[in-house]
């Protein structure tokens, strides 16, 4: 077998929508054909008794020895340049225009769960995008921030803007929690995680429930977060204290779980370091960090 023919193999480019056009006579959708380093442009319309017709701009129609283009059915088309194995191009089941604003895919990866793809042109430049196959839904609409296991190893938190609770066994996503204004900076998963804690430049640390997707605390500070990350204490001396505190304090919410026993350390813009009882909403210690 020649490996060399389809090493140089063209590719082509072909508007998405296709199927629909080339039903009726008359109409016309754009192509691209590329071969080594030339593209190729034109347009491939049906004609009254002649099927499809290839439309090629004028200077480079003499430079193909043989190109033709065929409709199989509605839905399939096959493309033959030279002596080069012919292209079987399907018609999209699904379409999803706004992934990158309708510009330019580069690269696509898709599984019966999840799509990845990349663009090199816009605002979205080199960025990887993560979105439901079904749906089109992004994964996330900006930078992933942060990426965190949950104990069982079978589900994974990413945060963004928002946050997003991911299968790793099913590549599902099946809650999304959202109410940061600006992408979060710092995430810890509380416990065996039926809760978790983020934090942004907003100054708000959110107390989540993952079962209900709602907020359960909320701690404003009064400088951007920068950091936040959770200590179990384990001293009965401790526990015994920091069960006191809620006695006075905040009682603890019948949505969140395993928090008695915890302190949250959040990093704050200003240099300060605040030490934090989830369960009471306590703020114990507030400190300036020397530089």
């Amino acid at each position: 077998m020649n490996f060399d023919i389809y090493q140089t193999a063209p590719k082509v480019y072909i508007q998405s929508d296709w199927d629909d056009f080339l039903t009726h006579e008359g109409r016309q959708v754009w192509v691209t054909f590329q071969k080594k380093d030339k593209k190729y442009e034109g347009k491939i319309k049906v004609s009254e008794g002649k099927g499809l017709e290839l439309d090629l701009q004028e200077s480079w129609s003499n430079e193909f020895v043989n190109l033709t283009v065929e409709l199989l059915n509605r839905r399939t088309m096959k493309v033959r340049m030279d002596n080069s194995p012919p292209i079987v191009i399907e018609a999209p089941v699904k379409v999803f225009p706004d992934l990158h604003g309708g510009r330019k895919v580069d690269c696509l990866a898709v599984t019966d769960a999840l799509g990845a793809s990349s663009s090199s042109s816009g605002v979205d430049d080199n960025a990887i995008l993560l979105w439901n196959a079904d749906t089109g839904e992004l994964g996330h609409p900006f930078d992933v921030t942060s990426l965190s296991f949950f104990p069982s190893g079978l589900v994974l938190l990413s945060a963004s803007i928002d946050l997003k609770i991911w299968s790793c066994e099913t590549g599902q996503c099946p809650r999304t929690l959202t109410a940061h204004r600006r992408p979060i900076t710092g995430v810890a998963i509380v416990g065996r995680g039926k809760n978790v804690l983020s934090g942004a430049p907003d100054g708000v640390l959110n107390l989540w429930n993952c079962g209900s997707g709602q907020v359960v605390k909320e701690q404003s500070f009064q400088s951007e977060i920068v950091s936040v990350d959770i200590v179990n204490v384990d001293s009965q001396e401790s526990l015994d204290y920091l069960s006191g505190l809620g006695k006075g304090g905040s009682e603890r919410s019948e949505a969140e779980f395993e928090t008695e026993n915890k302190l949250v350390v959040v990093a704050t813009g200003n240099g300060r370091l605040h030490l934090y009882h989830v369960a009471s909403a306590t703020q114990l210690l507030s400190a300036q960090v020397k530089s």
